[in-house]
């Protein structure tokens, strides 16, 4: 059994301040979106040529978690959303690890990171959560 969290990584892959028309951008997030791993590091690297900030770092973590079987993905405009439930997720373990030195590769403010735990109160956090407009809230409604 063991200690479950939830996790959720959201890393920008595209800013907004670049001068793309509306047509290109639906397409480099459709090739993002894809469940073809050629065609989201094409997309990516399209990114990166519009974007300095894009650096490798951010193709590897958004590989990474794509790859993993443990994250839900959904891309919008800027981003892409990672959410994973029911996860062990210590240090030394090989995908929280390789995660983990990647954030520190990644400017804060593309990127954000967030753990709750099972017990009340118990998070961990990184990147910029304001950017991304995240709060957490833990709480009992009925």
């Amino acid at each position: 059994m063991g200690y479950r969290s939830q996790v959720v990584f959201v890393v920008k892959y595209y800013n907004e301040d670049l001068d793309i028309d509306h047509e290109d951008k639906e397409k480099l997030k459709e090739l993002i979106n894809s469940s073809d791993k050629n065609n989201r590091s094409l997309a990516i690297e399209l990114f990166k040529g519009f974007d300095d900030d894009i650096s490798t770092t951010h193709i590897e973590l958004i590989d990474v978690l794509y790859n993993s079987d443990c994250f839900d993905a959904d891309v919008n405009t800027e981003y892409v959303i990672f959410n994973g439930g029911y996860l062990k997720w210590y240090d030394g373990y090989p995908l929280v690890d390789k995660c983990s030195n990647l954030m520190h590769g990644i400017d804060d403010e593309m990127f954000a990171f967030v753990r709750l735990g099972e017990e009340f109160g118990e998070h961990e956090t990184s990147g910029s959560l304001c950017e991304f407009d995240i709060t957490l809230h833990q709480s009992i409604d009925f």
